[in-house]
């Protein structure tokens, strides 16, 4: 609750927020912007609430500010959703940095798209190395027909994914023997986004 004016509608922001909103309010005044805000308030329960601040300066015929009209949107589930989102994505980030066997993430064209230090120490290359080329350039000639025949078989839904055994050639030209699982991430209208791939040396 609050009586119409900005002093009193202050009182309701998050004490964080409340500079960011002066400014913007100043700005908006100034150079007659429409405000475009986020802020924090202070629900009557005591929880913090996520407001979407849109509104707009009126002024009188002479070009002087009378009032403010917007709207303030609640947020809060959406803002939720994504400090969730933010969290589960850093804690995927920081098991795969630190996974001891190799994570690799690849495009559906087969290029890398993000790879941690255990598969860079498996192959041989460093990550920018890796990250301009393709798992088919690092797959034994002999193995990368039955890598494509599986990937084709999980990108027409006829299998989650696969696991096979298979050689890959390290930067220094040996071959290695690895254990590779393989498993693809789709969007929400179930299109495919990328691979996950382990890759442990055998």
């Amino acid at each position: 609750h609050f009586d119409g004016t900005i002093e009193s509608y202050l009182q309701i922001i998050q004490h964080d927020d409340r500079a960011p909103l002066e400014r913007a309010m100043r700005k908006a005044i100034k150079r007659k912007v429409p405000i475009d805000l986020d802020f924090r308030i202070l629900d009557l329960d005591g929880s913090i609430r996520y407001m979407a601040s849109r509104g707009r300066v009126l002024y009188d015929e002479n070009g002087d500010p009378v009032r403010m009209s917007g709207v303030n949107i609640d947020i809060t589930e959406r803002k939720r959703v994504e400090l969730a989102l933010r969290e589960s994505e850093k804690r995927f980030h920081t098991a795969f940095d630190q996974a001891t066997i190799g994570m690799a993430l690849v495009s559906t064209d087969g290029r890398f798209l993000q790879v941690n230090l255990s598969a860079c120490k498996i192959l041989g290359y460093s990550e920018q190395e890796l990250l301009v080329t393709d798992f088919k350039s690092v797959t034994h000639p002999q193995d990368l027909g039955a890598s494509l025949e599986s990937i084709r078989r999980i990108l027409a839904g006829e299998t989650d994914a696969f696991q096979i055994e298979k050689r890959y050639i390290h930067k220094s030209g040996r071959t290695i023997w690895a254990s590779l699982s393989i498993s693809l991430l789709r969007d929400g209208d179930g299109q495919p986004l990328y691979f996950i791939a382990q890759i442990q040396d055998i």
